[in-house]
């Protein structure tokens, strides 16, 4: 799956250093070019959020025996369960115990031929329910341009970062600078993801904002 994360790389005592906000690390990639900064961060904001994801996949995924259905699909924004198949309300929540084929059949709303086949996918392992879209986020500001029906609108912890954070400020000093771009107030005090947080302060505070990027990349969480 695709990720992002907000970065900022600056230069001090002829090294580069990079500040990490949305992974939680303990140290600072270092380089002598901004090259190398920008290659070492890429390679750790990938293995800090391929470890993140595995924490989500068990945490939303897999709970005890149970897993979640590959039909299932989420209505937004009650993040309720819906069958991808039958377009209704599914009555196992997509959540399927691998020790209760009875209760699957019985509840499942799919024909008994997809039926044996999700419960076979289950039990080889082929499936480990990642993609939904329990356990991210919804960011305000793609909320006010996509809607928050849009599941493109929610992202991983990982993935956002704090506008004031980012840019040292507190709400009294982000509050005019957000009203006189025309961005809500509540930018100031939410966490955004990345892109827009790396947009948003561009526009605002363009010189604090000067050394931020955004990393884009690949990660396995399986």
């Amino acid at each position: 799956m695709k990720s992002k994360a907000l970065i900022r790389i600056c230069q001090s005592r002829g090294l580069f250093h990079v500040t990490y906000y949305g992974v939680e690390l303990s140290h600072h990639a270092l380089g002598y070019t901004r090259e190398d900064a920008y290659s070492a961060a890429l390679e750790v904001s990938k293995r800090e959020s391929e470890f993140n994801a595995k924490r989500v996949i068990a945490q939303f995924g897999i709970e005890g025996g149970r897993i979640t259905c590959p039909e299932g699909c989420i209505e937004l924004p009650s993040d309720s369960w819906n069958c991808k198949l039958t377009k209704s309300a599914c009555r196992l929540q997509a959540s399927i115990d691998l020790e209760d084929r009875e209760e699957f059949d019985v509840r499942c709303h799919a024909p008994e031929q997809k039926r044996n086949e999700i419960f076979q996918t289950l039990l080889n392992g082929k499936y480990r329910g990642f993609h939904h879209v329990p356990g991210r986020f919804l960011c305000p500001s793609c909320a006010d341009t996509k809607g928050t029906g849009d599941s493109w609108s929610y992202h991983y912890h990982w993935e956002m970062a704090d506008l004031s954070l980012v840019l040292e400020m507190d709400a009294d000093e982000l509050r005019p600078r957000l009203g006189e771009a025309r961005f809500s107030n509540s930018y100031g005090y939410s966490r955004l993801c990345a892109p827009c947080c790396h947009r948003i302060a561009s526009e605002i505070a363009p010189v604090e904002s000067s050394e931020l990027e955004v990393l884009v990349f690949r990660i396995n969480p399986k």
